[in-house]
């Protein structure tokens, strides 16, 4: 259960720091994510299955990206208002 709500948490957290103005935000965690992967790879468990962690990484910088373009949305809609009311 608890691994769960941690999950949920940072996946909830991934899409927050993505949408933010500073692109850089949303890479905090993916690269926090590939670093622990590799130690983990490394010293815990050799035989785990790499394509687990490989997945789980790319679904976080799938959601990064998918900020990223929400973001940009979001502000191609605002300067769209800005403009329509100075015409």
């Amino acid at each position: 259960m608890s691994s769960i709500l941690i999950t949920i948490f940072i996946v909830a957290v991934q899409n927050y720091l993505s949408t933010r103005r500073y692109w850089a935000l949303g890479g905090i965690i993916p690269i926090l994510y590939f670093m622990f992967a590799i130690w983990f790879k490394v010293y815990k468990a050799p035989t785990f299955r790499t394509s687990l962690l490989i997945i789980l990484g790319v679904t976080l910088l799938w959601i990064w990206e998918n900020g990223r373009k929400q973001y940009k949305k979001k502000i191609n809609k605002e300067i769209d208002k800005m403009k329509s009311k100075d015409i």
